[in-house]
């Protein structure tokens, strides 16, 4: 028979010992968005990496999420109405311009938001 009083933690355990090339990604993105946020939100941080600014095409994200140039455009206004990303102007890099986004540094909003609910 089971003890079901006692709470059952599930736990996982990375022991690659590589964590060279990775990017994290808040919870409260994960918990709290659509797959599309995500998908965007993931490459845009990938793509800033650690300096949290990136000039990327609307064409060059729409090809690595498998998705249309308005299906990007209208994440991308998504993911700044909700503070997430801010876009910062546009530079042009050969035929078609690039928009500049910065990542916004939500960890502690994230800590906070999980803190109390721990």
């Amino acid at each position: 028979m089971i003890d079901k009083s006692k709470s059952e933690k599930f736990e996982v355990l990375d022991q690659s010992g590589d964590h060279k090339y990775f990017t994290m990604i808040p919870n409260c993105i994960v918990n709290g968005s659509t797959a599309m946020e995500q998908a965007l939100y993931i490459q845009l941080k990938r793509y800033a990496g650690e300096s949290g600014k990136c000039f990327v095409s609307a064409r060059t994200l729409a090809k690595k999420m498998g998705s249309s140039h308005s299906t990007v455009f209208k994440y991308l206004e998504k993911l700044i109405a909700r503070g997430w990303i801010r876009k910062e102007g546009s530079m042009h890099t050969g035929a078609r311009p690039a928009n500049c986004y910065s990542v916004v540094d939500i960890w502690k909003e994230n800590v906070g938001r999980y803190e109390k609910n721990e």
